[in-house]
């Protein structure tokens, strides 16, 4: 890992903040499903890759994350070096991503960077020259999701995989020069979300993630492939490589709101995994908020309804999957005491793109504009999230993610919770 060491000065100088904002693609789609019909050699290849990754103490690679149908969904492509030391948790993993994205939107390559030390997460805005940082636990950043899988470090996402419907060994494959097992996982029973993990057949570790998306509504499917290559296994990596300083003539400041979230209450945290919970749950946080069409809607004003809050945005691939569904629950629920809400934060390129996708698609639930802080409030760590709010102003559920089985728990949630 020298080379990346000499090159981190000349990158962090030329960073861009806009790059890879929409990254995710399909990298939140629900994981936590019911168990169902899992081939004995698969779930015995995932097992080890877990007991790998729950050893692993550093890692390095070079990694491309691409998605598919640029041209319609905007997500860009992106190229980058990863390096990694192990943490007491996820939050204090210490990482290093320094690469490039590119998009329809975006000719020309955006050099982006990030850095965590495991108390603090660094970000530079090379536009307006400013040096950015926040505590780890509370940072929440797609682009470190996009070419950083938990799987590396996690044994119990390797866990989440085996609680999928469907789980089955395919033929070998080669990736690079690395023969690998190619374990096929099937979210949905109806095949409208998979994923193809490719684990080195010595080591056990990952290689390539292949994910697939379809959801009737959106009007096309949603695709992305994660590859690493250039693989250092327990490396040893300078303490310098997490720490970058501010280029001269920065200025520093704290990290900007929306890339900022508390760590949700014990309670109700999903952590990535769907929760759920009964009135004895926290006061939701009040908030008033702009709705589309210039109204302001405020929580308070919602008490003996019950409440579902739906934060999204135009670029998340998972949030447009999901929002067929939220629209039936809006129209299943009319003239009921509900209020089904989508929350549009973390948009890149403006309100005016928001609004214009909700006319495009022709939902009639009622959208609200927020610029970060009510998200920020309801430690939203990734998106689709959603809220249930009873009505007592209690969270009854907080979810993220999307997949069909968590949409029916929130029918079933609301519907218990509706005031007789």
């Amino acid at each position: 890992m020298v080379a990346v060491r000499r090159t981190r000065s000349t990158a962090m100088q030329t960073i861009h903040r806009r790059a890879a904002a929409a990254l995710v693609g399909s990298l939140l789609v629900a994981t936590n499903v019911a168990s169902g019909q899992v081939a004995p050699e698969a779930a015995e290849i995932l097992r080890k890759a877990a007991q790998v990754a729950a050893s692993l103490k550093s890692i390095g690679y070079s990694a491309k994350y691409v998605p598919e149908s640029q041209d319609k969904t905007g997500l860009p492509a992106i190229d980058a070096t990863v390096i990694a030391t192990r943490g007491s948790s996820s939050s204090s993993h210490r990482i290093s991503i320094m690469g490039t994205t590119q998009s329809p939107h975006q000719p020309r390559q955006a050099a982006f960077a990030y850095a965590c030390d495991g108390a603090t997460v660094y970000w530079v805005d090379h536009n307006e020259k400013k040096f950015s940082f926040a505590p780890a636990a509370q940072s929440y950043f797609i682009e470190r999701q996009a070419v950083f899988p938990e799987h590396y470090f996690s044994a119990d996402a390797y866990e989440q995989e085996l609680k999928a419907p469907r789980v089955n060994l395919q033929p070998s494959q080669t990736i690079g020069q690395v023969p690998c097992h190619v374990v096929k996982i099937e979210y949905d029973p109806r095949g409208q979300a998979s994923a193809v993990f490719f684990l080195g057949q010595r080591d056990f570790i990952l290689r390539r993630i292949e994910r697939r998306s379809n959801q009737p509504g959106i009007g096309q499917s949603q695709g992305s492939v994660f590859s690493v290559s250039s693989m250092q296994i327990n490396p040893t990596i300078s303490d310098e490589v997490f720490t970058p300083k501010p280029p001269e003539g920065f200025n520093e400041q704290p990290m900007p709101a929306a890339r900022v979230r508390p760590a949700p209450p014990p309670e109700t945290s999903t952590n990535g995994k769907h929760a759920d919970r009964t009135a004895t749950g926290p006061l939701a946080p009040d908030w008033t908020l702009k709705s589309m069409d210039g109204r302001d809607v405020r929580l308070a004003d919602l008490r003996g309804r019950v409440v579902l809050l739906d934060f999204w945005a135009t670029w998340c691939g998972p949030c447009r999957m999901a929002m067929p569904g939220v629209q039936r629950l809006h129209n299943k629920f009319a003239g009921k005491p509900v209020s089904i809400f989508g929350v549009n934060c973390l948009e890149r390129g403006g309100t005016d793109r928001a609004v214009q996708f909700i006319r495009d698609k022709g939902y009639t639930y009622p959208q609200l504009i927020d610029n970060g802080f009510v998200a920020n409030a309801y430690g939203v760590r990734g998106i689709p999230t959603f809220v249930v709010i009873g009505p007592d102003g209690r969270i009854l559920f907080r979810g993220s993610g999307y997949s069909p089985q968590q949409e029916e728990k929130i029918e079933s949630i609301i519907e218990s919770a509706i005031p007789n």
